[in-house]
């Protein structure tokens, strides 16, 4: 069975969240959507700079 479905509940919470927790995944936390924040702000980065960047030095300053 696809996993598409259950990302897709999680992204847009078509109520299906109860789904997620009964299927072995774990609920997400602060520290996973810092994460992910962080993630999204290096790549908008290296989309201007054309280059890798590296999480911990963009959160360094």
């Amino acid at each position: 069975m696809s996993r598409i479905p259950v990302l897709r509940a999680a992204v847009v919470g078509t109520g299906h969240r109860a789904q997620l927790f009964t299927r072995g995944l774990a609920e997400p936390t602060e520290r996973d959507g810092a994460l992910a924040l962080a993630v999204g702000l290096a790549a908008n980065r290296s989309f201007e700079t054309g280059g890798p960047v590296r999480t911990d030095e963009l959160l360094a300053g």
